[in-house]
């Protein structure tokens, strides 16, 4: 499970934290013609499945 969360979105930060995610890659710019920075947040599969 990935997320591609703006850097200045803490409600959705907060939600991938409690759905068990973490910041995988900070700083990553989307491509033209968004072109803004976001964090990538998510988990393995096996760390999905074990919250379950």
């Amino acid at each position: 499970m990935v997320h591609c969360i703006a850097k200045d979105n803490a409600s959705s930060q907060a939600v991938a934290q409690r759905l068990g995610s973490y910041m995988m890659e900070e700083d990553v710019m989307l491509p033209a013609p968004i072109s803004v920075p976001i964090d990538v947040w998510g988990q393995t599969r096996a760390e999905w499945r074990a919250r379950r």
